[in-house]
Formats: structure tokens, C-alpha cells, sequence
């Protein structure tokens, strides 16, 4: 089953896409993101209201970690702006916010937070181009609304390593990326990424 974002889609669908072209697809009309599961093809979620001035504004900033499982961790995004946070209410589907949205400019690169596996490279009406990471049993992490992927399913990556551009697809209010770790690679799976990234020694 394809791992979907927190977003509405209209019809439902996946749409596999290992290789993005340049070209994106068309966005909802000015329905801001929502949670949804396109595996499920559930159409009766209504739309999130739109992004909140940054009440958890602040700059992006800590470098490079060896948390307490060894591993060394790296930050997604750099001099980014928390727009939404985990576990926020809203009109999802499940009624918060599963990730974490990090307004960066369109075009800013986007890495891998851990080494892992590329589960999916695929793009839908409500994630945009998304990559799904898995870094170890029960640790998943995906990146949604790339304006492109460099990554391919089933490649290796290592931490820091570049899965794209930041972008605005997908159903969106303004650039941003959505942020998300799951402990399975299914929607309804996730955990708060903040904490995720600091028992690895990153901070947002």
C-alpha cells in the first residue's frame, strides 16, 4: 500500500512516479492540506484550514548529532519555519496533524534525516512529490511537496544525502515540507518528529 501524507485527495488515487519530471501536477483549488490515506481512497475529509502564522516560528538550526543509538542524524531542511506542528487540531483525518511543516523557499534541498532504504518516490494530489524512507524496524520517515525527487525506490541513502528540491505540490497553502516519521509505512502510523529526531541527537 502506498505510504500517504496528511492530505486530501479528490479522487483518491496514486499515482506511482519513481521518476518526477519537471513538470507538476495540478494543485487542488485553494484547498489547503489535509490528512488521507490514498491507499484507502477516503474523499470525505474536509480541507484544513489554512496554514497558521508561525506560532512556533523559529529559525532552523542544529548541525549534525550522534544520538543515542549511534547513528548520526542531520536536520531535513536548514534556516526553515515551523508553519505547523505535530499533534496540531485541525480538520484531518484523524483530526491532528501528523507531521511537521517547515516553510523553506522552493528549491531548497531537502536530506535524508538517517541512513535508510527508499521504500517510494511517488507523487499524489495530496502529498506532491513525496519519498518514504525506511531507516530501521518500526522507523519510517517521508518527505511530502518537493518540487522534485533525486531519489529512486529501493536505493540506499545515508544521512545528509539529498532526496530533492523543496516544493509546493501537492495540496498545499504556501512552499513548505511536510515532515513525517511513522512506525510503520502506512498513514495513521506516525509519532512526533521532534522527539523522533531528538532521541537521535537533531533539534528543530
Amino acid at each position: 500500500m502506498p505510504p500517504p501524507d496528511a492530505d486530501e485527495q479528490p479522487d483518491g488515487g496514486v499515482v506511482r512516479a519513481p521518476e518526477l519530471t519537471d513538470a507538476e501536477p495540478a494543485k487542488p483549488d485553494e484547498d489547503p492540506e489535509s490528512d488521507v490515506d490514498p491507499g484507502t481512497g477516503s474523499a470525505e475529509v474536509p480541507a484544513e484550514p489554512a496554514a497558521p502564522s508561525p506560532r512556533a516560528a523559529q529559525p532552523g538550526g542544529s548541525d549534525s548529532k550522534a544520538g543515542k543509538t549511534g547513528a548520526t542524524a542531520v536536520l531535513p531542511v536548514k534556516r526553515y519555519v515551523i508553519t505547523s506542528t505535530y499533534a496540531q487540531a485541525g480538520k484531518w483525518t484523524t483530526g491532528h496533524h501528523t507531521g511537521i511543516d517547515l516553510a523553506v523557499p522552493v528549491g531548497s534541498p531537502v536530506m535524508a534525516v538517517l541512513p535508510g532504504v527508499v521504500l517510494m518516490s511517488a507523487t499524489d494530489a495530496s502529498y506532491g512529490h513525496y519519498v518514504l524512507i525506511r531507516h530501521a524496524e518500526h522507523e519510517y520517515t517521508l518527505y511530502a511537496h518537493l518540487s522534485r525527487s533525486a531519489v529512486q525506490s529501493g536505493m540506499t541513502v545515508s544521512a545528509g544525502q539529498q532526496l530533492g528540491l523543496s516544493g509546493d505540490t501537492g495540496n498545499v497553502t504556501g512552499p513548505h515540507l511536510h515532515f513525517e516519521v511513522r512506525t510503520e509505512p502506512v498513514f495513521g502510523s506516525d509519532i512526533d518528529p521532534v522527539r523522533y529526531l531528538a532521541a537521535h541527537g537533531v533539534h528543530l
